[in-house]
Protein backbone atom coordinates (compact mmCIF):
# COMPACT_ATOMS: atom_id res chain seq x y z
CA UNK A 1 0.00 0.00 0.00
CA UNK A 2 1.46 3.16 -0.95
CA UNK A 3 0.48 6.50 0.76
CA UNK A 4 0.20 9.78 -1.07
CA UNK A 5 2.12 13.06 0.27
CA UNK A 6 -0.78 14.59 2.65
CA UNK A 7 -1.41 11.03 4.21
CA UNK A 8 2.05 10.34 4.87
CA UNK A 9 2.77 13.35 6.49
CA UNK A 10 -0.51 13.77 8.87
CA UNK A 11 0.71 9.78 10.15
CA UNK A 12 4.39 11.18 10.45
CA UNK A 13 3.30 13.92 12.45
CA UNK A 14 0.85 12.10 14.41
CA UNK A 15 3.42 9.41 15.21
CA UNK A 16 5.96 11.89 15.91
CA UNK A 17 3.57 13.58 18.68
CA UNK A 18 2.62 10.19 20.46
CA UNK A 19 6.27 9.19 20.85
CA UNK A 20 6.94 12.88 22.43
CA UNK A 21 4.45 12.47 24.72
CA UNK A 22 5.01 8.80 25.82
CA UNK A 23 8.36 10.26 26.56
CA UNK A 24 7.11 12.69 28.29
CA UNK A 25 5.14 10.64 29.98
CA UNK A 26 8.12 8.18 31.07
CA UNK A 27 10.21 10.70 32.46
CA UNK A 28 7.43 12.25 34.52
CA UNK A 29 6.69 8.79 36.06
CA UNK A 30 10.41 8.29 36.47
CA UNK A 31 10.91 11.19 38.03
CA UNK A 32 7.89 11.44 40.82
CA UNK A 33 10.35 10.38 43.29
CA UNK A 34 13.58 12.02 43.45
CA UNK A 35 15.63 12.18 46.47
CA UNK A 36 15.32 15.62 46.64
CA UNK A 37 14.06 18.92 45.15
CA UNK A 38 15.87 22.23 44.74
CA UNK A 39 13.16 24.43 47.07
CA UNK A 40 14.31 26.16 50.15
CA UNK A 41 13.15 24.79 53.26
CA UNK A 42 11.52 27.98 53.72
CA UNK A 43 9.22 27.46 50.69
CA UNK A 44 8.30 24.18 51.29
CA UNK A 45 4.77 23.33 53.01
CA UNK A 46 5.74 20.41 55.28
CA UNK A 47 8.40 20.13 58.03
CA UNK A 48 8.88 18.13 61.00
CA UNK A 49 11.23 15.97 63.00
CA UNK A 50 11.24 12.40 62.81
CA UNK A 51 12.44 9.36 63.51
CA UNK A 52 13.33 6.62 60.97
CA UNK A 53 10.44 3.88 61.67
CA UNK A 54 11.00 1.85 58.61
CA UNK A 55 13.12 1.48 55.27
CA UNK A 56 11.26 -0.46 51.78
CA UNK A 57 11.84 -1.03 48.64
CA UNK A 58 9.74 1.04 46.24
CA UNK A 59 9.74 1.39 42.42
CA UNK A 60 7.34 3.70 40.38
CA UNK A 61 6.09 2.98 37.52
CA UNK A 62 8.16 3.16 34.17
CA UNK A 63 11.06 3.71 36.56
CA UNK A 64 14.21 1.79 36.36
CA UNK A 65 15.96 4.14 39.38
CA UNK A 66 16.10 1.38 42.61
CA UNK A 67 14.21 3.64 45.22
CA UNK A 68 13.25 3.35 49.10
CA UNK A 69 10.15 4.85 51.01
CA UNK A 70 11.48 6.17 54.34
CA UNK A 71 8.59 6.26 57.26
CA UNK A 72 8.95 8.84 59.76
CA UNK A 73 7.44 8.70 63.20
CA UNK A 74 6.66 12.52 63.47
CA UNK A 75 8.38 13.96 67.46
CA UNK A 76 7.83 17.24 66.24
CA UNK A 77 5.51 19.48 63.90
CA UNK A 78 7.02 21.94 62.45
CA UNK A 79 4.55 23.31 59.86
CA UNK A 80 1.95 21.70 57.59
CA UNK A 81 -0.94 19.31 58.20
CA UNK A 82 0.82 16.21 59.64
CA UNK A 83 -0.31 12.84 61.58
CA UNK A 84 1.95 11.05 63.62
CA UNK A 85 3.57 9.40 60.65
CA UNK A 86 5.07 10.58 57.19
CA UNK A 87 6.64 8.72 54.55
CA UNK A 88 8.77 9.79 51.52
CA UNK A 89 9.76 8.04 48.79
CA UNK A 90 13.69 8.42 47.78
CA UNK A 91 16.18 7.43 45.14
CA UNK A 92 17.84 4.56 47.00
CA UNK A 93 21.82 4.88 47.38
CA UNK A 94 21.15 8.77 46.95
CA UNK A 95 23.10 11.77 48.99
CA UNK A 96 21.02 11.02 52.19
CA UNK A 97 21.44 7.09 53.47
CA UNK A 98 18.83 6.32 56.09
CA UNK A 99 18.79 4.18 59.11
CA UNK A 100 16.01 2.88 61.56
CA UNK A 101 16.14 4.82 64.57
CA UNK A 102 18.00 7.97 63.24
CA UNK A 103 16.13 11.58 63.80
CA UNK A 104 15.76 14.12 60.70
CA UNK A 105 14.77 17.12 60.46
CA UNK A 106 12.74 16.95 57.14
CA UNK A 107 10.88 19.61 54.99
CA UNK A 108 8.80 18.47 51.90
CA UNK A 109 6.69 20.15 49.24
CA UNK A 110 3.97 18.22 47.17
CA UNK A 111 5.35 14.61 48.77
CA UNK A 112 9.05 15.43 47.60
CA UNK A 113 11.67 16.06 49.94
CA UNK A 114 13.28 19.95 50.15
CA UNK A 115 15.59 18.88 52.56
CA UNK A 116 17.10 16.30 55.36
CA UNK A 117 19.14 17.39 57.93
CA UNK A 118 20.19 14.30 60.32
CA UNK A 119 19.90 15.49 64.51
CA UNK A 120 22.46 14.50 66.64
CA UNK A 121 21.94 12.99 69.57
Amino acid sequence: MRLNFPTLRVAVIFFSRIKTGMFVLFISLSNNVMATTNFSPESCNTGFTGVVKEISDSRAPFSSLPQETILFKVTEKIKGDLGEEFSLTVLKGGPHHFKAGETFKVYAQEGLACSFELQKA
